[in-house]
């Protein structure tokens, strides 16, 4: 039963929950309730947490339940931010919902990069960024098994560096990592897009060796092929239209690719 006095649930009710969502409550409420939920319980939504404006201390230990399959963090966590991200740990995690509307702090970077290197099981992901591409692969490159993600880019800081298609990638000699070798389906909103790096990127996850190189050595079973991009939705205000690409795009479609682009209020059917 959890440790509050607002709260009376039916002890048969609570032993047999297997999914919570809470709405607009305090960020330490909703870290109690994450504590004393049933070792069963699959599913913990969070959305629009309530920020207390005196802070709070809370230091009592976090169990989670060892079933956890779907998390969703949608807010902020104010003054408990640093006991959030050494405290969750989410092993069996496969779907995951991460929209933490407010600024990261520097000096957590070494935290929030152990949180999200426990999320290897994550499969699904859907995320609202607010800092740097360099911020995001560090969270990409614990996210091997990763076939499905959802990001809302609009807000994703440059740094002077390349664009969230450039970071998508995957290519020999970049200078960078390869990240999500065994994506399916993508769907990305940003501000404006360039038809050359959006080509590029679809075109590596769909024809790319590294596909194979980076499954096998996963341990995936490849001799049917490569784990390949299935559907991609991309959303955008404007897009920079480059000479040749609408035929690269229009391949790719042949192909068997899945791809939607949006931009503004215009649906691309054809390119």
């Amino acid at each position: 039963m959890p440790p509050s006095a607002k709260w009376s649930f039916n002890q048969k009710f609570w032993d047999h929950l297997t999914a919570i969502r809470i709405d607009r409550t305090v960020v330490s409420t909703c870290l109690t309730l994450l504590r004393s939920c049933p070792s069963h319980l699959e599913s913990f939504r969070c959305i629009n947490p309530t920020i207390s404006l005196s802070g709070h201390t809370f230091r009592l230990p976090l169990r989670i339940p060892s079933r956890l399959a779907q998390f969703e963090w949608t807010g902020g966590l104010g003054s408990l931010d640093e006991y959030f991200w050494q405290n969750v740990k989410l092993p069996v995690v496969c779907d995951l919902t991460w929209n933490l509307l407010e600024p990261l702090k520097e000096s957590q970077t070494q935290i929030r990069r152990e949180f999200f290197r426990q999320l290897s099981n994550v499969q699904k992901m859907k995320m609202e960024f607010y800092s740097g591409i360099n911020e995001l692969r560090d969270v990409w490159r614990s996210l091997d098994k990763l076939q499905e993600l959802h990001l809302d880019a609009c807000r994703l800081q440059k740094q002077g560096g390349p664009d969230i298609m450039d970071a998508l990638t995957l290519c020999h000699d970049c200078g960078h990592q390869n990240v999500l070798p065994n994506l399916r389906v993508l769907e990305i909103e940003i501000l404006i897009g360039s038809s050359s790096t959006i080509t590029r990127m679809l075109r590596s996850r769909r024809d790319s060796p590294l596909l194979r190189e980076g499954q096998m050595a996963l341990g995936f079973d490849v001799d049917q092929g490569p784990i390949r991009l299935e559907r991609s939705v991309l959303h955008m205000e404007q897009l920079d239209w480059e000479q040749g690409d609408r035929e690269k795009l229009n391949v790719l479609v042949a192909a068997g690719l899945l791809l939607d682009i949006y931009v503004g209020d215009d649906h691309l059917s054809s390119f």
